[in-house]
């Protein structure tokens, strides 16, 4: 997918009004959203990347694969990494994007066994799931509030 596209998904599936929504809601200019939109730019600055994710609800890293300035420096990434190794780097970027499918996968199908969950009525795990989100690094069950300092 690539920016455009995303913005378009984002706004619900209609293209009109999607770069003025985006950019207000990012606190960037139209014309700078015009112009990633068009190619004219080849990606945001990494200090709008958190924002860009934000607006978008997706991870810095799904906001970097819709640029090619980020897809590009990736793969030159793997590339030089290969090189550096002795390498192929054309079966290095094969055997990364086969790894890249597979957690695909995996991500799909564990979204789709928490749907299970909790259409099963299973509100108690997902209470403990946020929970222990809510905890953190803390190596207590307990609530911070109960842990002695």
């Amino acid at each position: 997918m690539d920016f455009d596209k995303q913005l378009v998904k984002w706004n619900g599936g209609v293209e009109r009004g999607a770069a003025r929504k985006f950019a207000a809601e990012a606190e960037v200019g139209e014309a700078y959203v015009s112009e990633l939109r068009n190619g004219k730019r080849d990606g945001p600055g990494e200090e709008l990347l958190p924002r860009f994710a934000k607006v978008f609800g997706i991870s810095v890293a799904d906001v970097r694969a819709l640029f090619p300035r980020y897809r590009l420096s990736e793969a030159a990434g793997v590339t030089a990494v290969a090189d550096r190794v002795g390498r192929d780097p054309g079966q290095e970027i094969a055997e990364l994007r086969r790894l890249v499918a597979r957690l695909a996968e995996t991500v799909d199908v564990l979204s789709k066994e928490v749907q299970a969950l909790k259409d099963a009525g299973g509100k108690e795990y997902i209470k403990d799931r946020s929970r222990i989100r809510k905890l953190g690094a803390s190596s207590s069950s307990e609530p911070r509030s109960r842990q002695r300092r």
